[in-house]
């Protein structure tokens, strides 16, 4: 059963640009379906270029995450829909510290929609 915070691999995501590849995603929540955002091993240069989007990014340290090879970035700026089918390889959960911090980032992201922040709030 799929949780929120959970994190799954998945063999060549079908978000990543510009072809699938495998990917780490965190469940950010579940109803009406899973919904989470990819985790990246860093920054990408249009983000460093766009400082209004970098707060869209939650840092996760590999020392609390024995699936993390490094430490690691949530990217809150776009969160993608998920068939329960695609989500059979599970590789943990993310930290309470964590939480946090993905909270705040896609609190605080510009471009993320309302309607998901309201989801991933509860509210």
């Amino acid at each position: 059963m799929v949780a929120k915070w959970d994190v799954f691999f998945l063999h060549n995501c079908r978000y990543t640009q510009p072809s699938p590849k495998n990917k780490l995603i965190v469940i950010a929540y579940i109803e009406p379906s899973p919904h989470g955002f990819l985790i990246n091993s860093k920054i990408n240069d249009y983000l460093k270029n766009n400082p209004r989007l970098l707060p869209c990014e939650a840092l996760i340290s590999s020392s609390q995450h024995s699936f993390l090879k490094y430490d690691s970035y949530v990217d809150c700026r776009d969160i993608f829909a998920f068939l329960e089918g695609e989500l059979v390889n599970p590789r943990g959960s993310i930290s309470e510290k964590a939480k946090q911090t993905i909270i705040t980032a896609a609190r605080h992201c510009p471009v993320l929609e309302n309607i998901h922040k309201k989801r991933i709030l509860n509210l």
